[in-house]
């Protein structure tokens, strides 16, 4: 990314908690979230990760999360949401990504 300076246009994601943190190192402003859903928000700022990318049905389990993400200034996104409700859902608590198969319903709800 450096040789090609992309480093601006790039954003980490991965489910090994270890490689966030080996990004992290190599670069400290690289933008890392972590996929595999088993760690608090806490955590990953303890960690300096800057954000969540968790399942659907995991946020929905954990909807404190959603919060502590917020005050700990994590970015939120999830994923896979196809179900217009949970999108609905999602966009009410003020997720900055939505992974979807369906796009053209939910830009249909935020173009609204």
């Amino acid at each position: 990314m450096r040789r090609q300076k992309a480093q601006a246009w790039v954003e980490y994601i991965a489910f090994d908690y270890d490689v966030c943190k080996q990004v992290k190192a190599l670069d400290p402003y690289a933008k890392v979230a972590y996929l595999s859903s088993d760690k608090a928000p806490e955590v990953l700022a303890q960690d300096g990760l800057d954000g969540l990318d968790y399942h659907v049905s995991v946020l929905k389990k954990n909807e404190a999360w959603l919060t502590e993400a917020r005050q700990k200034q994590l970015s939120v996104n999830v994923w896979t949401v196809n179900d217009p409700v949970a999108m609905d859902w999602f966009l009410s608590h003020n997720v900055d990504f939505i992974t979807t198969d369906e796009p053209e319903v939910l830009l249909g709800k935020v173009a609204n």
